[in-house]
This record gives C-alpha cells, sequence and structure tokens, in this order.
C-alpha cells in the first residue's frame, strides 16, 4: 500500500492528510476539520458531544469513516 501523509492548510490552520496512492484516495483527520469548522478549544470532545446527539451522525462516522493511522499532533507550549 503506498501512502504519503502530508499536512494541508485551510484558512492557515493544519489538517492531517493520507494519500492512498493504491485506492487513489485522500484521508482527512475529522478532527482537525472539526476543530477548523467550529474554532472549538476541544475538538474531540465536540465530535464526541456531536455523535451522542445524532445517533444517526454516531451511525455513519462508525461505519464510512474508516480510521486510518496518521501522524500525531505536535503539542508544543509555545
Amino acid at each position: 500500500m503506498t501512502q504519503t501523509a502530508q499536512i494541508q492548510l485551510f484558512n492557515d490552520r493544519k489538517i492531517r492528510t493520507l494519500w492512498d496512492g493504491d485506492s487513489e484516495e485522500w484521508y482527512f483527520s475529522v478532527v482537525d476539520v472539526v476543530a477548523v469548522l467550529t474554532d472549538s478549544a476541544n475538538p474531540t470532545d465536540y465530535l464526541k458531544k456531536m455523535r451522542k446527539r445524532d445517533p444517526m451522525l454516531g451511525d455513519y462516522i462508525g461505519t464510512n469513516c474508516p480510521q486510518v493511522l496518521m501522524m500525531a499532533k505536535r503539542i508544543s507550549n509555545v
């Protein structure tokens, strides 16, 4: 499987991505996308609350959003 991890910018915010050359598909970090679209201080919790409030969304994300290994976000004290 040919994969390339990259960082994409959207409004000067970083979104982790992964290109799978075999299937010719891009994968995006849902947590990063939620962070950019909502300006949430904690996008992981925001996403969890969205999934709890909307069972259909929770089912969709669980079945149609495959998890892929991506580089970890780097945490800095700056």
